[in-house]
């Protein structure tokens, strides 16, 4: 753990600010539609901004929020299209929001499960069954000594719990550099069940689950994947380095303020303040205010607005 803090710390400022890449334009659509739909509720602005990136970028992974978009508006028939196209792409019906299920019929629920099998087993037939199985294999252990109650809990650092992590990440590097022409996981590969992948490296990164060598190859892969894919977007890429800013410098201060104190409702302090809206916008992110805005929190106490 010390040689990444020493890494990290070694790391200037102007290195986070080199990122620029083909799909910033991508992002930034993505990050507008999200804040006109969550703040100024202007649903149907949203709508448009999503369809001009169907339109515009190869993404398959935007139907659900058109979907639930269109239920705002109780355009109940558009809403269903976009339901089905999400499931077609791998979406499991059963992490649906409970909103979806109140806002339809009966009937259109029991057409939407019914239809649904048929596309889940279409989807199965087209990823890599093989490798589902490997992530499987390493997410469920994950989640279960996640969970609060297994040993104390997050905060007691189970040992059991710590091992496994970080020999699932070890695993994961091994089968990317080994397997996978030193790809993370595409959607082409698993579809939606790419997440599981993700909540082993956004949400089970820390200074005891994850060592030197694992942390500067996923670093160094999501910072690729900014430019080359969708997949892994901006947010995941700030959540990954700040949860390592967070760990190496003790005082929870973070590069792109991704990291939320959620007693007080008040995102934690940043490294670089005066930096903080350049540094997320090289990378495709709206500026801080209207992160903040999006989540209903305050900005960090030592942000300095431009």
């Amino acid at each position: 753990m010390d040689k990444i803090i020493i890494l990290f710390l070694l790391l200037p400022a102007s290195f986070f600010s080199q990122i620029k890449c083909k799909n910033q334009d991508l992002y930034f659509l993505e990050n507008e539609a999200n804040y006109e739909a969550t703040v100024e509720k202007n649903y149907k602005k949203a709508i448009e901004q999503y369809n001009l990136i169907l339109k515009q970028y190869n993404v398959d992974y935007l139907d659900y929020s058109i979907a639930k978009l269109y239920l705002k508006l109780e355009n109940k028939k558009k809403a269903l299209q976009f339901l089905e196209k999400a499931l077609s792409n791998g979406y499991n019906i059963n992490d649906f929001d409970k909103e979806i299920y109140s806002s339809l019929s009966q009937k259109d629920s029991l057409v939407l499960i019914k239809k649904s099998h048929e596309l889940r087993g279409a989807f199965f037939g087209k990823i890599d069954y093989n490798l589902y199985q490997k992530v499987y294999y390493w997410y469920n252990p994950d989640q279960y000594f996640a969970k609060e109650n297994i040993g104390g809990g997050r905060n007691a650092q189970h040992p059991i719990r710590k091992m496994i992590f970080k020999n699932n990440l070890t695993s994961l590097r091994e089968y990317v550099e080994k397997e996978n022409n030193g790809l993370l996981p595409q959607p082409s590969q698993l579809g939606l069940e790419l997440m599981p992948v993700k909540v082993m490296l956004l949400h089970h990164t820390r200074e005891d689950s994850i060592d030197t060598v694992n942390y500067n190859f996923f670093e160094r892969k999501l910072r690729e994947e900014l430019c080359s894919g969708t997949s892994y977007g901006p947010t995941n890429y700030a959540q990954f380095v700040d949860n390592m800013q967070m760990v190496v410098d003790k005082g929870e201060k973070q590069i792109y303020g991704y990291h939320i104190n959620w007693k007080t409702k008040q995102i934690y302090p940043l490294k670089y303040p005066e930096k903080v809206d350049s540094l997320r916008a090289s990378i495709g992110l709206i500026d801080l205010k209207r992160y903040a805005k999006i989540k209903n929190v305050k900005l960090p106490e030592n942000y300095i607005s431009k």
